[in-house]
């Protein structure tokens, strides 16, 4: 991807994390990144239609938890189910990958997007997002995101 749409993409993330779930983060290069946690979800779906891709989302399973209290309007706590905790990020994705697609090819061109689906990982899963190129990396707070559009 050239730098233009990663541009696109950083903002769309930010946007959509700030007005989801009230969090608020920063790009951050992969090299500024000491220690990755080793407790993570990674959240993905796969588009088709006017382009074909996937989308990629790494997320600390403690800030996933953190997103589903703030988009659910509830109090940060440990008793929130982590089902709620996935369901919560598969949304956030969703519309990260609507709004992403909508920011790089405008409103006409008519996509399929699939249900997200998460797996849980360990460090190796940010092993894997730092070998990619034009996977980016955001901070928020305490935490770090990996994201990653790959266009068919």
């Amino acid at each position: 991807m050239n730098s233009n749409e990663l541009d696109k993409i950083n903002k769309v993330f930010i946007e959509v994390l700030e007005t989801m779930t009230f969090l608020f983060g920063d790009p951050v290069n992969r090299d500024e990144i000491e220690n990755y946690p080793d407790d993570c979800i990674q959240a993905e779906m796969s588009f088709g239609g006017y382009r074909n891709g996937v989308i990629k989302m790494l997320v600390q399973t403690e800030m996933c938890v953190e997103i589903a209290a703030n988009t659910l309007g509830k109090d940060y706590d440990e008793t929130l189910k982590m089902v709620k905790a996935t369901d919560a990020v598969k949304e956030l994705l969703n519309i990260i990958c609507g709004r992403v697609l909508t920011e790089l090819f405008g409103e006409k061109p008519v996509f399929n997007l699939t249900p997200p689906e998460v797996t849980l990982t360990d460090e190796s899963g940010w092993d894997d997002f730092k070998k990619i190129e034009d996977a980016l990396f955001f901070q928020i707070d305490d935490w770090f995101v990996a994201l990653h559009l790959i266009m068919k």
